[in-house]
């Protein structure tokens, strides 16, 4: 790394791995309705590693995520009314993460290092003539913080492992209509809107290092 010119610490290395398995299935258990299951498993580990000497090196920092999820898509009135509806369990463990990069900053809560989510969805498309399309959906989020907000990136942004997830709900519709006056000749319109809230919104604020830090805002 000779003549290198950057910002910050420049005599260690991260090393990430991210390690998931993702299983899903269909059943058709009827005409009209169709069941999915899924289940994700996720596994990601953290390691900084010293040039100088090998006491600089930390112990790998791991996280472990699961979710477990089930769908199902009812098609009625003659497919021109569709329901999606999906039901999922999120599961995040932080338990190994370590611990804030500086005393004197604490954004978020230390013990905060498991969530268990309930993350239910559902979407409904009518269609009440061919030429009409209605569509409506709700959903509940969540999104955990990535090894960035975790543990800096050796440069300009310190890490912070007491971030809690982002939470959201979301709400919107659309309506569509599409004309064909003429075989050769077509015309759509569309229009649609959403609501959207977050709680704990993960943010980056400065210090007095000039450096800055992942917290959570709500």
């Amino acid at each position: 790394r000779a003549g290198e010119i950057v910002v910050g610490a420049v005599d260690r290395e991260d090393r990430s791995h991210h390690i998931s398995l993702n299983t899903s299935g269909r059943w058709q258990a009827t005409d009209w309705l169709q069941v999915h299951p899924n289940i994700r498993l996720m596994v990601e580990s953290n390691q900084r590693f010293g040039f100088l000497t090998e006491s600089d090196s930390e112990e790998p920092r791991r996280r472990a995520a699961g979710q477990l999820g089930i769908g199902a898509t009812a098609s009625l009135w003659s497919k021109r009314l569709t329901i999606l509806g999906i039901a999922e369990l999120s599961l995040l463990h932080n338990q190994a993460l370590g611990a804030l990069p500086f005393s004197d900053l604490s954004p978020g809560l230390e013990d905060n290092q498991q969530a268990i989510d309930f993350l239910p969805r559902l979407a409904i498309s009518l269609q009440p003539v061919p030429a009409l399309v209605i569509r409506a959906s709700i959903a509940r989020g969540m999104r955990p913080p990535n090894f960035t907000e975790l543990f800096g990136d050796r440069g300009g942004i310190l890490g912070n492992t007491a971030l809690r997830p982002e939470r959201s709900s979301l709400v919107d519709a659309s309506l569509r209509l599409n004309l064909e006056p003429d075989p050769r000749f077509s015309l759509s319109w569309e229009a649609g809107g959403f609501f959207t809230t977050t709680n704990d919104a993960i943010v980056l604020r400065a210090n007095s290092q000039k450096l800055v830090v992942p917290i959570n805002y709500s």
